[in-house]
């Protein structure tokens, strides 16, 4: 049994904890509006490593070879046409970087292409924070 950490999209805001097999979208904590993280992983992701911002092709270089899925899914997806769009769209600011990590739309749309199984499991924890 694994203990679930259930924290609110809007905030994050660590909202209920309980113990599962699996997570469970639990009334009123659906899994659009809440992520549902395992204790240890989320315990883990306290201290991220490497830069929070990055330039479009660092970013699509941590996703690696699963981002070819992604653009394929995005021809008959239209999440992951935006979560593309979103990607392509993205103005670089002085610095040259143009993805921030710990953008609200950037962990939604990386926790939408797990959940989707577009990458893999835990990958979109791996993505924001280069463990």
């Amino acid at each position: 049994m694994t203990t679930y950490i259930v924290t609110r999209k809007t905030d994050y805001t660590e909202v209920y904890r309980y113990t599962a097999d699996a997570p469970i979208a639990w009334d009123g904590m659906a899994f659009d509006t809440y992520l549902h993280l395992p204790a240890s992983e989320e315990e883990t992701l306290a201290v991220p490593q490497g830069p929070r911002r990055l330039t479009k092709l660092a970013f699509i270089g941590r996703i690696g070879t699963e981002f070819a899925g992604i653009l394929t899914a995005a021809k008959s997806n239209v999440q992951v046409e935006l979560f593309v769009r979103m990607l392509d769209w993205a103005t670089p600011d002085p610095d040259g970087t143009s993805v921030d990590l710990d953008d609200p739309r950037v962990v939604e749309a990386l926790t939408t292409l797990e959940a989707a199984g577009l990458i893999g499991a835990g990958r979109a924890q791996e993505i924001r924070y280069g463990n």
